[in-house]
This record gives structure tokens, sequence and C-alpha cells, in this order.
């Protein structure tokens, strides 16, 4: 079943979401691999493309996982959790209406 997780960043964590990244991905990738992931990205605050200065709200995964207690437990265990970028992390069922799955 497809869950929506969204990591809310805490205010001044942009120099930690930095740091913390290529952890991060390494463990987005291994879901992508698993072809588990819908969709993956950060939530940034600027909406110019090309800048990070403003930081960013959080971020957005849509992912497959066998219920929403493991896909909780997933978020809890991302680097960005463990490590204090997420202030927070939401999680919600999702159903993919467009495009067709």
């Amino acid at each position: 079943m497809l869950f929506a997780i969204f990591g809310h960043d805490r205010n001044g964590a942009l120099a930690r979401r930095l740091e913390v990244r290529p952890q991060h991905l390494a463990r987005i990738d291994q879901l992508v691999g698993e072809n588990r992931i819908l969709i993956a990205g950060p939530l940034p605050k600027a909406t110019d493309e090309s800048s990070n200065e403003e930081g960013f709200h959080g971020s957005l995964i849509i992912g497959d996982f066998d219920s929403i207690e493991d896909a909780r437990e997933w978020a809890e265990g991302d680097p960005y959790f463990t490590e204090g970028v997420f202030e927070k992390v939401d999680v919600f069922p999702f159903r993919q209406v467009r495009p067709q799955a």
C-alpha cells in the first residue's frame, strides 16, 4: 500500500540536512532499487530552483509499505529524523488517482 511521508524540517536545519544528505539518499535509493518509491524530494522554501539558501519546509516521500506502522518505522529510522533534521514526521495513506497506476 502507498503511504505519504512528510518530514517537517526544524528551523535552521539546512546545514545539518546537507551534512546528512548522502545517508538519507542511500536509504531512499534502497527503496528505489526495490521499486517501492513513487516519488521523493524536498519541499524548498524558495521558488527559485537554483537557491537552497532559504532552507526547506521538509521532504515528501510516497512509497510502498506493508502497513502504516512499517512506513512510520521506516520514516523514524531515516537519518534526517535520527540526526535532527526533521522536527516531526507525518505518515498518511495515499491513493494514486493520476496517472493511473
